[in-house]
């Protein structure tokens, strides 16, 4: 535990004992309010005195920006606003979790928009809608694997379900087990402490039921965890790391094979909007394909999307010849 974590516990110890603590941390002040750090050593953090406990209120979900300010379910803290973690291989886009593998709208990535009459098919705009696929209008969808569309057209599945062979299920990321419609570690959880529905009535400590954690642990709440390494406690108690994200040494971090761009962690061998590198994107016809923007059916990528250059009149023989008005593109040649 770092030092200034270990001031942070002092301050908190120091509250809950009503001790006095200026001997222990001479810039603590147990009746500080909301706007004040309840450790002024650590300045890289937004500590503040909430309930009796000293938080980081740009990362704990209780108190988001300030004391006493909850996000909602599939939000986590950062940098004081709650923002959208969706489930899945779902995206935030315009405070909407889409499935941009399909979505019209958010073809591949947010705010790439397919034209009228195409459909977006595993995140690239086609004209086409290929079987074993199918039209549920207006969008072109996987029945066994569409949250929108599970098993049938028009039937969803609620935000922390996957549509698993065509059925709705909960899927819960390891450690996690799902139990009474949600995903929990049994490890921590004081309601399901080492398996479902089994109450306990002091900490939840490595899925056993202890009356006070080892000392290597922090309590938050009836939970024994190890702020280094809990997903749900990174660094401080309710301090969520996001979806594809684990927590290493109290930061979370990108899951391995996955880069950090911006807010988000993406596979850049496959992510359209960030192709090979972040912030690299492709055009609404492309697809990324090992980290390079890539055409179907033997079309030549250009600029502004995929062309056939044997036919397409604005794009014949290569992405820059433009046929003149009147005139076609045959094999590659304008007539």
């Amino acid at each position: 535990m770092t030092l200034a974590h270990k001031l942070s516990w002092i301050g908190v110890a120091c509250v809950m004992a009503a001790l006095g603590c200026r001997e222990l941390n001479p810039n603590f002040n147990a009746s500080a309010d909301t706007d004040e750090s309840c450790d002024d050593r650590n300045q890289s953090f937004s500590h503040s005195n909430c309930d009796g406990a000293c938080v980081d209120t740009e990362l704990n979900i209780e108190h988001c920006g300030g004391c006493a300010q909850p996000c909602f379910d599939h939000e986590v803290c950062k940098a004081g606003v709650c923002l959208v973690d969706c489930p899945g291989d779902r995206r935030s886009c315009d405070g909407s979790c889409v499935d941009t593998q399909t979505s019209l709208q958010h073809c591949g990535a947010c705010g790439i928009a397919c034209s009228l009459g195409e459909y977006c098919v595993n995140g690239a705009c086609d004209s086409e809608c290929p079987a074993p696929s199918l039209v549920c209008e207006p969008v072109c969808v996987d029945t066994d694997s569409s949250v929108d569309h599970c098993g049938m057209c028009n039937t969803a599945c609620n935000d922390d379900r996957s549509c698993v062979m065509g059925t709705c299920d909960l899927v819960c990321d390891p450690p996690q087990t799902a139990c009474a419609d949600a995903c929990v570690d049994t490890n921590t959880n004081s309601m399901h402490c080492g398996g479902c529905d089994q109450p306990c009535d002091g900490f939840c400590m490595e899925g056993a039921c202890v009356q006070e954690c080892a000392a290597s642990l922090v309590s938050c709440g009836q939970s024994c965890v190890d702020l280094q390494t809990d997903p749900l406690h990174c660094g401080g108690c309710n301090q969520l790391c996001k979806a594809k994200e684990l927590c290493d040494a109290g930061q979370c971090e990108c899951e391995p094979d996955l880069d950090s761009c911006g807010e988000a962690c993406v596979d850049l061998r496959t992510d359209k909007v960030n192709c090979g590198s972040c912030g690299h994107a492709c055009a609404a016809a492309q697809s990324c394909k090992e980290g390079e923007c890539a055409c179907k059916g033997g079309k030549t990528v250009c600029d502004d999307g995929c062309f056939d250059t044997d036919k397409d009149a604005s794009h014949c023989g290569d992405c820059d010849t433009a046929c003149a008005m009147g005139e076609s593109c045959e094999r590659g040649g304008c007539e």
